[in-house]
């Protein structure tokens, strides 16, 4: 999902509000692939239902210097059973645009106090 400049049309953790989204965004778990992956289908109503395909997952490690880390992963894709699925029904898809691929990451790492400034708040 590209603008005509070439820019990503997406902010970078899509919620309702900042797609400009009157309902909630629904998400349906279709597998579970072990206790930190799965298999969502993420639907984004609106006049044109933007859906994708994806694997979500997390990752909790420690570093060599003890630092704690997470990462969330997404992945989105398509499926030949998608494809199919999509095909055989298309008055339901009527008003549906499917994102077929893209992703996003993010990393947390654990700091310690020396690290983190204090913020001021002046008025």
């Amino acid at each position: 999902m590209r603008k005509e400049d070439g820019t990503n049309e997406w902010p970078l953790l899509p919620s309702s509000r900042n797609l400009g989204l009157t309902e909630e965004i629904n998400v349906l778990t279709l597998q579970q692939l072990g206790q930190d992956s799965c298999v969502i289908v993420r639907s984004l109503p609106g006049e044109i239902n933007y859906r994708y395909l994806g694997l979500v997952q997390r990752e909790v490690w420690a570093e060599d210097d003890g630092k704690r880390m997470l990462k969330y992963s997404l992945v989105i894709t398509d499926s030949e059973a998608n494809a199919r699925s999509q095909d055989a029904d298309p008055a339901t898809q009527q008003n549906v645009r499917w994102i077929k691929d893209g992703g996003l990451l993010l990393t947390l790492t654990e700091v310690d106090a020396k690290v983190v400034r204090p913020w001021n708040i002046t008025h």
